[in-house]
């Protein structure tokens, strides 16, 4: 069986040691190193290469957004579980917009913080249950707001919402592909005319737009 390779940062010691500890109930997770702030957890990715990693936000030399946003410029494939206290509404959409695809709060089982590094992994979304309403509230906006942007995904061709849909759904290009019977390049042109027609930067952004004008759940990204 291949194992996640996981790489974890957290400024605090009994954090690490604990998920180090209770992590190994778990055959298919390893943990290949942990870092105890944001550039060590740089060095350690450059070196260790990991699937996913789990990263604190307050954390001392290189935190937050910052560091989400160069752990996958120096690898863009990286899934990253954010796992923090912080659970208010601006450092979950910040966490996001970066680039993460789970927000999991301390407190959280170990079965569900190993739940999101899986499902990201798979290249899905994972939000630890408490911060569903906040999120929907955050992203769901006024009726008047929901209802043009509803106009302009229907500017989208159905090939194009078809893929939109996938995509919001954390699908990769390669698994759109297989399931539309379309190259890879076919998907790419359809991303790239989805992203100007309804003025979104990434895949977060096409999961937070989905939720927003109703083609989506929380629980499905």
């Amino acid at each position: 069986m291949e194992k996640l390779r996981v790489l974890i940062v957290d400024d605090h010691p009994i954090i690490r040691g604990g998920l180090l500890l209770f992590m190994k109930n778990y055959p298919d997770i390893e943990i290949v190193g942990t870092a105890s702030d944001g550039m060590e957890g740089l060095a350690k990715l450059r070196r260790l290469h990991p699937d996913c990693m789990i990263v604190d936000l307050a954390m001392p030399k290189l935190g937050g957004v910052e560091a989400i946003q160069l752990y996958l410029k120096e690898k863009p494939d990286l899934g990253i579980v954010v796992y923090t206290g912080k659970s208010d509404d601006v450092s979950v959409y910040d966490a996001l917009q970066a680039g993460a695809r789970a927000y999991v709060l301390k407190g959280s089982t170990v079965s569900f913080l190993v739940r999101a590094l899986r499902e990201v992994h798979r290249g899905g979304y994972l939000l630890s249950a408490e911060l569903n309403t906040s999120i929907i509230k955050l992203f769901l906006g006024r009726k008047n707001r929901k209802s043009d942007e509803f106009s302009q995904y229907n500017t989208l061709s159905d090939r194009e919402k078809q893929v939109f849909s996938l995509l919001a759904k954390g699908k990769s290009p390669k698994e759109i592909g297989e399931i539309l019977f379309i190259s890879i390049k076919t998907v790419s042109k359809h991303q790239t005319a989805i992203k100007e027609k309804l003025k979104v930067r990434n895949t977060a952004e096409m999961a937070i737009y989905a939720i927003r004008i109703g083609l989506a759940a929380t629980s499905d990204v």
